[in-house]
């Protein structure tokens, strides 16, 4: 084992400050979680009281459930989007590919708040799409995701992600 190397517990701990990339990522997803709940509210009172609540792989209908039901999607996204927050403010408890030491840590601290941010706001902003076809399905404007939506949303999220490793790796 490396003897420059740090237990989890001896990692650095380095506040980090933010660059322009962490400072779009940021306003896009706190704008996407206000479009996410304006889009919502907007549309509450106009919807039917039976909504479309789950989607197959194909991204056809296969389950309704009570207009009250719309708000789950804001509510949990709003949820994950604060756990995200909180925690890319902690890089230093994260796993990572390679050991972390004092000559590496800042930009593996760096990369991986990067991962983090860029996580949150495709999460949001994948709820903001279903939400938005959900409405459209239930008012008889669209039938279900399409079947784009989830090679798109598997592209997006594992792409970058596996980008964001091999990052990491390169880093060491």
């Amino acid at each position: 084992m490396d003897t420059n190397a740090f237990r989890m517990e001896e990692r650095p701990k380095i506040k980090l400050e933010f660059t322009y990339s962490d400072l779009v990522l940021e306003v896009l997803g706190w704008f996407t979680i206000a479009l996410l709940w304006i889009l919502t509210i907007l549309n509450y009172t106009s919807l039917p009281e039976s909504i479309p609540t789950h989607f197959n792989a194909s991204g056809q209908v296969d389950d309704y459930g009570n207009k009250g039901s719309i708000l789950l999607l804001p509510a949990l996204g709003t949820i994950i989007f604060a756990g995200i927050l909180l925690l890319t403010r902690i890089p230093h408890i994260f796993n990572y590919p390679v050991t972390i030491t004092e000559e590496n840590a800042e930009r593996q601290y760096r990369n991986a708040a990067m991962i983090m941010r860029y996580m949150k706001f495709v999460v949001v902003f994948t709820f903001l799409i279903i939400q938005y076809r959900t409405i459209e399905t239930a008012e008889g404007i669209a039938k279900g995701l399409g079947m784009w939506f989830l090679p798109v949303t598997l592209g997006i999220t594992f792409i970058p992600l596996a980008l964001f490793i091999g990052r990491a790796v390169r880093f060491k």
